[in-house]
């Protein structure tokens, strides 16, 4: 039987989850994070979202968008300042900028690529 590692020998991290609008932004934040942040732990996905319903010929009507959600773990001793460069950076106080916030994580497990790995190319 497989144990599982004991939790508090993680390093101590946070998630922060962003749903931004489907403009790029998220492309944009995750070569900011990577290029003046180092960080490599971000993911980016697309969904449906529903923001708000509006009045149609048979009732009321849902509107559907699609959405970026980014999540990107970070230290947690840095994950207030993680938080704050994500807001502006993202210009998330715009009009439709999205939305974020910061959870705990029980654990993490640190993603380092060995020395000497290209970057991949897109072409």
């Amino acid at each position: 039987m497989v144990k599982m590692q004991d939790p508090t020998s993680y390093p101590s991290s946070k998630l922060i989850t962003c749903v931004l609008p489907d403009t790029g932004k998220d492309s944009e934040l995750l070569n900011l994070l990577k290029e003046e942040k180092d960080i490599i732990t971000a993911n980016s996905f697309k969904c449906r979202s529903v923001g708000v319903a509006s009045e149609g010929k048979k009732g009321k009507k849902l509107e559907v968008e699609a959405v970026r959600v980014v999540s990107i773990v970070v230290p947690a001793k840095k994950a207030d300042d993680f938080f704050e460069y994500i807001f502006e950076a993202t210009e998330m106080d715009n009009e439709g900028g999205g939305f974020m916030y910061q959870t705990d994580l029980v654990g993490a497990t640190p993603f380092i690529l060995p020395e000497g790995i290209p970057d991949e190319v897109e072409e």
